[in-house]
């Protein structure tokens, strides 16, 4: 019988949910980057450079659709010259 490295086996598991050090630094950045907001607007998935955001309320759509250029900026400082995220879409929670 042959053993696997339980790190070989994280990263297998790793790349079928589709997750690396890109998604890692955005999910770790998002509440500093968003600040207050982050009690009302929740991240949800991140897909191919697409953040999936839920929000609590449709004043905090609004508020977050108007801060979306900005917020995508900040998340992509932390890639240099790459724009890991290229868009949000806001949904209401249910």
């Amino acid at each position: 019988m042959a053993f696997t490295q339980a790190n070989a086996i994280v990263n297998i598991i790793k790349n079928q949910l589709g997750l690396n050090e890109k998604t890692y630094t955005v999910i770790r950045v998002w509440d500093k980057e968003i600040g207050p907001m982050s009690k009302y607007a929740s991240l949800a998935a991140v897909k191919k450079g697409k953040l999936i955001v839920e929000v609590s309320s449709s004043s905090v759509f609004q508020e977050m659709t108007l801060r979306k250029t900005d917020i995508i900026k900040k998340i992509n400082q932390y890639f240099g010259k790459e724009k890991v995220v290229k868009d949000i879409k806001f949904e209401l929670k249910k």
